[in-house]
């Protein structure tokens, strides 16, 4: 297995512990409740990099062909 497949899972479970918890962090603390603009747009930073990197690791790939 490739690192990036750990780096793509790492940061997945990292945006699910997010929306459990209801706070992200990117440069500062954003919590739903205060800000849910910044809150949402991080969430989705993380989880479209985290799609990202598992659905281009060679991993991936090998697992599911």
């Amino acid at each position: 297995m490739d690192i990036w497949f750990y780096v793509g899972l790492g940061l997945l479970i990292w945006a699910i512990r997010e929306l459990v918890f209801g706070s992200t962090y990117l440069w500062e603390r954003f919590t739903r409740a205060e800000n849910p603009g910044a809150y949402w747009v991080c969430v989705l930073v993380w989880l479209v990099v985290a799609s990202a990197i598992l659905a281009t690791s060679p991993t991936t790939y090998y697992m599911f062909s």
